[in-house]
């Protein structure tokens, strides 16, 4: 009987160790530790994890957009898909901040998340809003991404720190990098309000559950690309082809894409155009 209940006991130790510590991986952090980005006014994560040099060799983090960011610059009210890719085997776990700041220190343009599952938008001490992300049984590679868009105009920086931890490593250990994209100025030569207004660009409906159409005017007869991306960067449709003079306007047949969030970039000649889509 004694060793009936023993049993009986370990078995409930083990699944209340393994409950604590399910809930301990599924809950955020204190708010301090959002904010770790190295943004004005911040440290990094480095802060805390000094085990191993900041930005070791055999792994990065690397601050990437779609569109990319051409010698500096952004397009003023713009929309972009910003990812960032972090590589450092082995891994267990992978934990993200990334604040978009302007000159004075405050939350720049607008974020907003699609994968709710990992990816969060909190409230950080600084008062400014972070993208904070967190996988577990990764790999040796892991991509954070979530949309954003630009600010009318004035100088922004993005700033992103990131950990990993093994259960190899024990304790707090990890693996500090970090990247940033410091004072990208705006191009108010290509700004959303001018081209649109200059093309006549439209897209419609939006949200939609089958087609859109886009429209925009062209003085002559000129080649363009259309692309989907995914929130994930994932290329998921391509069209290319040649308008006609005048009032154009092209049909996007969308009905073989799951519901969700998606990127939708168009070149015209010179002119690019990049919207965030809803498919229902």
């Amino acid at each position: 009987m004694h060793k009936i209940y023993s049993g009986i006991t370990r078995n409930r130790i083990v699944l209340i160790l393994f409950a604590c510590l399910a809930l301990n991986m599924a809950a955020p952090p204190p708010p301090y530790m959002w904010a770790n980005t190295g943004a004005p006014g911040e440290e990094t994560c480095y802060s805390c994890h000094v085990e191993f040099p900041l930005n070791d060799t055999g792994g990065f983090l690397k601050i990437n957009t779609i569109p990319p960011l051409h010698n500096g610059l952004y397009v003023p009210g713009q929309t972009y898909l910003v990812t960032e890719t972090f590589t450092r085997p082995p891994l267990i776990s992978y934990t993200c901040s990334t604040e978009i700041v302007d000159s004075l220190g405050n939350d720049a343009g607008v974020k907003a998340i699609s994968d709710s599952l990992n990816t969060s938008l909190v409230s950080t001490p600084s008062g400014r809003f972070c993208v904070w992300a967190r996988y577990y049984d990764v790999d040796t590679s892991i991509q954070c991404n979530f949309i954003w868009t630009a600010p009318a105009s004035g100088p922004v920086s993005i700033y992103a720190a990131g950990v990993t931890h093994s259960f190899q490593l024990g304790g707090s250990g990890g693996y500090v990098y970090t990247d940033s994209l410091v004072n990208l100025q705006p191009d108010y030569s290509n700004s959303v309000a001018e081209t649109d207004k200059a093309t006549g660009f439209e897209l419609y409906p939006n949200p939609t559950g089958a087609e859109m159409t886009i429209g925009f005017k062209v003085a002559k007869p000129t080649d363009y690309e259309l692309i989907v991306y995914s929130t994930a960067g994932q290329k998921m449709m391509q069209q290319n082809g040649r308008t006609s003079t005048g009032d154009y306007k092209q049909q996007l047949t969308l009905t073989t894409l799951p519901k969700g969030v998606y990127l939708v970039c168009l070149q015209v000649d010179k002119a690019k155009f990049s919207r965030k889509v809803v498919v229902e």
